[in-house]
């Protein structure tokens, strides 16, 4: 059984508004009805991720992967879990199975060199920001964190530069959008 729109519209308002002990209340009681929705995984993953349920959540992206093994954003966002519980091994190999999937995701690009930033590992960082940047080119979280890495070298000139083209895709760009 499919869960109906209306629950799908429900729980996509209440995560607009970050209300997420409410989205993991009424996703827990509609994957009852709905055990293989997948939206219904995959909002309460999300959800319990922005709370800092990391381990619950890892175990609903579980649940998701296995519904949609092809769901590259679902490693990215496991990813992620694995990265703010310090598990940064885990979380490359996670990101790394995104890029199985979809070779030019930026994002999982992206977090790769964010992980790698946070071992040490400045240059190989800025190889998969430029990564992230060539699939992307528009990318300001990319090139903020290229900055960021190329500061921590010491290489101020190209840092400031690399920050400037961030400011200026920030000015040109019209906002931000909510993905779920």
């Amino acid at each position: 059984d499919e869960c109906p729109q209306e629950n799908i519209n429900q729980l996509k308002n209440l995560y607009t508004k970050r209300d997420f002990l409410s989205v993991i209340k009424y996703a827990q009681s509609l994957i009852k009805k709905y055990p293989k929705s997948f939206f219904i995984w995959n909002i309460l993953a999300i959800s319990k991720s922005q709370i800092q349920l990391f381990n619950e959540a890892i175990e609903a992206y579980n649940k998701v992967l296995s519904i949609n093994p092809y769901y590259a954003q679902g490693y990215n966002n496991m990813g992620n879990a694995f990265t703010m519980q310090g598990k940064f091994d885990k979380a490359i190999e996670t990101y790394k199975k995104a890029l199985l999937i979809n070779p030019n995701y930026s994002e999982a690009l992206n977090n790769i060199g964010t992980v790698l930033k946070k071992q040490g590992k400045l240059n190989n960082s800025l190889e998969y920001y430029k990564k992230a940047i060539m699939f992307r080119e528009n990318y300001v979280d990319a090139y903020y964190n290229m900055g960021n890495a190329l500061n921590e070298q010491g290489k101020f000139n190209a840092a400031i530069e690399t920050y400037n083209k961030a400011l200026t895709i920030e000015e040109n760009s019209s906002g931000s959008k909510l993905t779920i």
